[in-house]
């Protein structure tokens, strides 16, 4: 809280006193970033540990889905979800996807299955950019943006010549990807229609079992956009998105339908100021159920709808403001109930420069929910231009996650093993249902603990970086942090008469991510260009790395079945997270793409009882190697080839690492009109 108050305090001395004097030439601009102020700002860097990631490389890395292009960034991993084959999530600074907020053009994608939005829902070829801010985000964008922000900015902007793109990959696993895309300007309107059609066969890394380790899959987009200028002072933008996904095996069948509207109206006051109305509409829906039994049917359906306000001044001191209602329900058959949450936020984030050598972001942002208490999260940033070849940032900044309606409602009862699990608030409820049904041993709990409310996730992020530009080459080095507090688990609430435990949620844990980021890009020649990129990362639960510290967790060695107590060099920390992530890229020609992608070993799950992963667990996965690479070649002027090979080592782990195939090959055909 002093912090939020700080920034206040801060905001309205720099309204007071703050300058609009240009900066000197070092900060000439080149580049639109839209995710860090909610406004499109031109900027070289912004004062955030980010990456920008342009449609020509997504183009040039033959990149199909999301998913496809994130894990072959920097400080991004994708980690499979073992509940939900084919799902993925994006790891941030060691941070999981629960964490990552995913937007189009800055409004939020819904329908987390496990805490996972699936990558594969987004596609690619409308994409103009894609944004991503590691760190704290909760400022701007409220909850799930604890861990960072990723943002698909599609393309708005059109020629008035009818813009035609056709594209059609065929892949391995029947990998089949079908692309139109039509634009065109048309006096004061831009309109674009986007269709997408993938589908592949999925594939089985285990023959033993008579389920594929990932279904056949079918799923098609269709996105429509259409922006007008109805005058110099008044603009009109509307975008549709429709997204089905079928799913099906030998016993199961899943279908996903999702829609959404986003509307805006953008009004040019006096004196530079800029109002934006905006009215956001989206609908997720999941189907399951199995074939051989159709009463065994499961359903999730997540709408939002979101009206937002904001005002800004676009002179370069920068000052935006905004209110947003959020209206949120979710029916699922896990739920005894229809669930309903509404939010109210408000925001302020000015962006200004002090003389000519500091650029500097200040926000913060209050969300006021209907089932939790109301959270302040405020952020600060800053660059300093040293001379025109080096610059530092720095930023800190609180970020918080919300209870999901998973953690505070589900009330499940698995009828085949016949264990519970139940939402904070079914808590009480549950277990009183299972007594009275004879179904409870004891409760091994303090039964006043039961229900009541759940704290919102909440941390507090560094990030400071030394940035050099010269004429070949660029550089930058990264320090991040990420504090987070009153972590949400499970934790066993009762025994049951069956043997079975019965589950709840509760804040415990504090954890711990840090490390730097060594990013190197290498002008060799107009033709050759290097990317070398490093990061180090530690992940830890706060209170098992103090235990580890003092000598209290141990573990036996089963080569001579010794029990020997651990120091931090035998431990992996959390789940799924390498210490070492090295990433190396080539293009040639622009029409070679080269990258190699390193992570060293890392476990997945505690084997050996002691409730952390250490050296003696058997779920450590090896250093791994994956390297993928890209060939273009002009067919004709607008007929374009292009190959890729994707894991050409050919790495696999059937048993850990379910998420990868093997070695993958793809052929694209790309025309343009």
């Amino acid at each position: 809280m002093r912090f939020t108050y700080l920034i206040f305090y801060i905001l309205i001395f720099f309204e007071i006193t703050g300058q609009n004097i240009p900066l000197n030439d070092t900060l000439k601009l080149d580049k639109v970033f839209v995710s860090g102020t909610k406004t499109e700002t031109l900027i070289s860097t912004p004062p955030l540990n980010s990456i920008i990631i342009n449609n020509k490389e997504i183009e040039n890395f033959g990149s199909l889905r999301l998913t496809d292009i994130l894990e072959e960034q920097l400080g991004l991993l994708s980690v499979p979800d073992y509940t939900v084959g084919g799902l993925e999530g994006i790891q941030v600074q060691g941070l999981s996807s629960d964490y990552i907020q995913i937007l189009v053009d800055g409004v939020p994608s819904v329908g987390r299955l496990s805490g996972n939005i699936d990558l594969d829902r987004f596609a690619l070829n409308n994409i103009k950019q894609i944004e991503v801010i590691k760190g704290p985000s909760s400022s701007l964008y409220g909850s799930a943006a604890l861990g960072g922000v990723i943002n698909l900015i599609t393309e708005k902007k059109f020629k008035e010549q009818t813009s035609l793109k056709l594209s059609q990959t065929f892949g391995t696993n029947s990998i089949f990807d079908s692309n139109i895309y039509l634009s065109k300007k048309i006096k004061k309107s831009n309109i674009s229609f986007y269709f997408n059609n993938y589908s592949n066969k999925g594939y089985d890394l285990d023959l033993e079992t008579v389920e594929k380790t990932v279904y056949p899959k079918n799923s098609s987009t269709i996105t429509a956009l259409v922006e007008h200028d109805f005058n110099n002072k008044i603009s009109f933008f509307q975008s549709f998105k429709f997204f089905n996904q079928k799913q099906s095996s030998q016993n199961i069948y899943s279908e996903i339908d999702e829609f959404s509207s986003h509307t805006k109206f953008t009004q040019l006051l006096k004196n530079k100021w800029k109002l934006n109305y905006e009215l956001y509409y989206t609908e997720f829906r999941n189907d399951d159920r199995l074939n051989i039994d159709d009463s065994i049917y499961g359903f999730y359906d997540h709408y939002l709808i979101k009206p937002e306000i904001r005002i800004s001044n676009i002179k370069r001191k920068n000052a935006v403001f905004g209110i947003a209602i959020e209206n949120e329900s979710l029916k699922r058959s896990l739920f005894e109930k229809n669930i309903k949450s509404e939010l109210f936020n408000a925001f302020l984030q000015y962006d200004l420069t002090i003389g000519d050598d500091i650029l500097m972001i200040l926000g913060t942002r209050l969300d006021n929910h209907s089932s939790y208490k109301s959270k302040l999260s405020s952020k600060i940033s800053f660059k300093y231009y040293h001379n025109d070849k080096i610059s530092s940032t720095f930023s800190i900044g609180q970020g918080f996650k919300s209870p999901d309606f998973r953690q505070l409602y589900l009330n499940f009862t698995n009828s085949s093993v016949g264990y519970s699990v139940f939402g904070k608030f079914e808590e009480l409820d549950g277990i009183n249902k299972l007594k009275n049904l004879n179904e409870i041993l004891n409760v091994i709990v303090d039964e006043s603990t039961l229900g009541g409310k759940l704290i919102p996730e909440s941390s507090v992020g560094i990030n400071f970086g030394i940035n050099m530009s010269f004429e070949k080459l660029n550089s930058r080095l990264n320090y991040f942090r990420n504090d987070i507090s009153n972590l949400i688990d499970t934790r066993v609430i009762a025994r049951k008469t069956n043997g079975q435990n019965v589950f709840g949620y509760v804040n415990i844990d504090e954890i711990l991510t840090q490390g730097l980021e060594i990013q190197n890009s290498y002008k060799l020649s107009n033709d050759l260009l290097v990317n070398l990129n490093y990061q180090l990362l530690y992940a830890f639960n706060k209170e098992n790395l103090s235990k580890i510290r003092e000598g209290n967790i141990y573990a036996r060695n089963p080569d001579n079945l010794q029990s020997i107590s651990l120091k931090v060099s035998d431990v992996y920390g959390l789940p799924n997270r390498s210490r070492h992530n090295f990433n190396f890229k080539l293009s040639y020609l622009e029409k070679y793409f080269f990258r190699l992608i390193y992570r060293s070993k890392y476990g997945i799950f505690d084997t050996n009882g002691n409730n952390i992963i250490d050296r003696f667990d058997s779920s450590i996965v090896p250093q791994s190697t994956i390297i993928n690479f890209s060939y273009k070649y002009n067919i004709f002027k607008k007929l374009e080839m292009q190959l890729t090979v994707k894991n050409a080592a050919n790495f696999r782990n059937v048993d850990l690492v379910p998420n990868i195939y093997g070695r993958e090959f793809y052929a694209r055909l790309n025309y343009s009109l």
